[in-house]
């Protein structure tokens, strides 16, 4: 304001001389651009939201007024409606913050102010309303953009209020945010809500919006007392009915979580969660850990922690990407009632794995469950926090970005990868999705090779179909790897009902499976039954977007006789009849080829199976009743406290043949290992270019073949009957196999 004093004048004042249109003066709001000239529309009646504004061209202000008012004080009577602003026509693309708000949001502990309700909006000039998702804010998203989601101050009972905004990963200084990861409650019934406002002053355009309940416990936990809140929520900052937007918002992804400030893993309400995460603090002692395991009072910490491992959250594929992203350094896990930091949990997981067995006798021993360790879903837990602590390594740690380019994901970047998208797929196999294209999709950004690599096949598409994702991936592996050892591993989610059934060379994975693959991991391999022949493969197209594959290799024998399929901790006893074991009182003879077939022929890190073996499986059959199964369990469990090289043995038994069938060859009378599915009459194969040898079924009505696993067998695992092969004067006849 200037005096018009100042001017020759006295007792009146006036208003700068500002330019402004008829809405923005009304409204008393900053019309911009200043020197505009008309038609040009300033740029708060062109954003107004439901609808632009009718603009005007600008004028300048000639009215005077009187004095300053003196503010009125307590039992002043408000201003009548019809002197207030038009709510129609309120703004907040020029708002900020007054002295009043700075110092009602820094104030210590002070109460959040009370929670308006929320006003029907109304449309100017009787429109129909803008579709939702105009009216909350989901605009489109520009180029490397994407959303937060603020949340005002509140208690933890009050109603959520909130707010979105857009911001860029090049934004100097880069956006101070956090991001939340949760795992999507399939069940949860949309009974939360919460009040969705244009801005943070632009209380008039509240409306209420329903959320899944859990999503509202998560914000609820999350609301600081005093300060608004900053987060990318997957559930709340994504258009999920644009695909474009989902998949250029899935190509920044890793920048997003990368440059947050922190990352909140929701892992639920449970009450056993505050009990488990006190106990780490324990755990992570060196000097107490020993202690723990021997202490029987410690059994229902214990429980607590393992009931953590199994939480459902460690299964989900998208919550591995987004943690391994992050990097462990900013990460929280987080539950209703506490929380932790990740480096704490992931330090505990590593002292259990390493007390594993004594553990076990815990459990054992007070009658927990012998078996309460092997969960598969422990083992889930263990491979989650592997993949997400060695998947990225950071050069330089003591650099702090500050913005998108100082991050430099790739080769020449700060960001190193060190796992390829094939030993990424195997490792996380049994993790789920909710589309079975993420399988591929979440795991794009981590690998080495996809992030640098510009093949077609790895490109984001949710247009095309989950066979052909998959299919383009086996040929992208096929063609990086020259091996065909991803066709044995299990790592695909079941096929969508809606979709034409995978070729029977794609395989589901399956949780329940607690064998382990003979094939190893890629960069790991334990046998290799093809060598020296080298891969040669060529793709088909069929119908409906299939492909035939077609391998070159040879009939190594047929399946005469078959073993029912092994349970869980038991050694079937026509098992032993079928490897030409003579069990007779005291005179037992059991095959070298039988015993290393139960081990296949390898300990537990992929060395040569050890001579004592023998002798452990001998002590085992003097516990067995002849006649009987071996109950490999209650040998285990006999043992676990005065003859760990039987347990050992025994345990290693068990990763190898569960859920598997013995197996003897037709003509070579040789013995191995073949999957559940395997049949009498299926042909051993090998096929160039895979380490183990292969069970195929032939359909001679249409000359092709179907892949029904891996298998193991004795005696031709590390190239002998191809060696054997190149010595013969009639070598096997190679041939090329069609797989549909």
């Amino acid at each position: 304001m200037v005096s018009d004093t100042e001017g020759g004048n006295t007792g009146k004042r006036r208003k700068l001389n500002l330019r402004k249109c008829k809405q923005c003066r009304r409204a008393r709001k900053k019309c911009s651009p200043e020197d505009r000239e008309w038609p040009d529309k300033c740029e708060r009646c062109l954003k107004h939201r439901p609808h632009p504004l009718e603009c005007s061209p600008p004028e300048i202000n000639e009215n005077k007024r009187g004095k300053n008012k003196v503010k009125p004080g307590r039992g002043a009577k408000s201003t009548s409606p019809s002197a207030r602003p038009d709510p129609e026509v309120a703004d907040d693309s020029d708002d900020s913050l007054t002295e009043k708000d700075v110092k009602r949001e820094i104030a210590p502990y002070e109460r959040p102010p009370p929670t308006l309700p929320a006003r029907k909006r109304v449309h100017a000039q009787g429109k129909e309303p803008v579709p939702e998702s105009l009216a909350f804010g989901y605009k489109d998203l520009k180029q490397d953009h994407f959303r937060l989601i603020h949340i005002a101050p509140g208690r933890r009972d009050a109603p959520l209020i909130c707010w979105l905004s857009e911001v860029s990963i090049y934004d100097t200084p880069k956006p101070d945010y956090e991001v939340v990861s949760h795992r999507w409650e399939a069940v949860s019934s949309p009974d939360a809500e919460i009040l969705l406002q244009e801005s943070e002053n632009d209380i008039n355009s509240r409306r209420p919006k329903k959320i899944k309940q859990h999503l509202g416990t998560i914000l609820k936990s999350l609301r600081h007392p005093k300060l608004v809140k900053k987060f990318w929520l997957d559930a709340l900052c994504l258009k999920w009915d644009n695909k474009a937007e989902m998949n250029q918002q899935r190509t920044i992804k890793q920048h997003i979580f990368y440059l947050a400030n922190n990352l909140c893993f929701w892992l639920g309400e449970d009450l056993y969660l505050k009990a488990a995460f006190d106990f780490i603090s324990e755990i992570i002692k060196p000097d107490s850990i020993d202690k723990l395991v021997q202490d029987d009072n410690t059994i229902d910490k214990w429980s607590d922690f393992v009931l953590l491992l199994k939480n459902e959250v460690f299964s989900r594929l998208w919550l591995l990407h987004e943690l391994t992203i992050s990097q462990k350094q900013k990460v929280t896990l987080i539950s209703s009632q506490s929380a932790i930091h990740y480096s704490n949990f992931v330090d505990a997981v590593a002292m259990f794995s390493c007390r594993r067995s004594q553990i076990s006798s815990l459990f054992n021993r007070l009658r927990r469950g012998y078996r309460a360790l092997d969960d598969p879903k422990i083992i889930l837990a263990e491979r989650f926090v592997d993949v997400t602590t060695n998947t990225l390594r950071i050069r330089d740690v003591r650099q702090r970005s500050t913005g998108i380019e100082s991050i430099g994901f790739g080769k020449d970047g700060r960001v190193e990868h060190l796992f390829d998208l094939e030993t990424l797929v195997s490792l996380s196999g049994n993790h789920e999705v909710e589309n079975s294209r993420d399988k591929i999709y979440a795991l794009l950004a981590l690998a080495k090779d996809a992030y640098e690599d510009t093949d077609p096949k790895l490109k984001i598409d949710y247009e095309a179909t989950t066979m052909e994702v998959y299919q383009n991936f086996v040929d992208y592996v096929l063609k990086k790897s020259g091996s065909l050892d991803i066709l044995c591993r299990r790592w695909a989610s079941p096929c969508p009902p809606e979709e034409p059934a995978y070729p029977s060379w794609i395989k589901a994975s399956n949780i329940n499976s607690e064998a382990e693959m003979f094939v190893g991991m890629p960069d790991k391999h334990h046998y290799n039954a093809s060598k020296p022949r080298d891969l040669v493969y060529e793709f088909t197209e069929q119908d409906e977007n299939r492909k035939s594959l077609t391998v070159k290799g040879f009939v190594l024998d047929k399946i005469s006789r078959l073993g029912s399929t092994s349970e869980v901790g038991r050694i079937k006893h026509e098992w032993l009849q079928l490897g030409g074991c003579s069990i007779i009182n005291d005179l037992d003879y059991v095959p070298d080829s039988f015993w290393r077939t139960l081990v296949a022929d390898r300990n537990d890190i992929g060395c040569n199976a050890p001579s004592w073996y023998y002798r452990a499986f001998l002590q085992c059959l003097v516990d067995t009743p002849i006649g009987m199964d071996i109950n490999v369990d209650e040998i285990i469990k006999l043992y676990e406290d005065s003859a760990m090289l039987v347990v050992d043995f025994l345990r290693r038994v068990q990763s190898v043949i569960s859920g598997r069938k013995f197996l003897v060859s037709k003509d070579r009378e040789l013995s191995g290992l073949a999957p559940p599915t395997s049949e009498p009459g299926d042909s051993i194969c090998i096929l160039y270019g895979c380490t183990v040898p292969v069970i195929l079924r032939e359909d001679k009505a249409s000359n092709c073949w179907t892949f029904v696993g891996e298998c193991f067998v004795y005696g031709i695992m590390d190239g002998e009957a191809v060696e054997q092969d190149d010595k013969e004067s009639n070598p096997i006849e190679e041939r090329q196999f069609e797989m549909r």
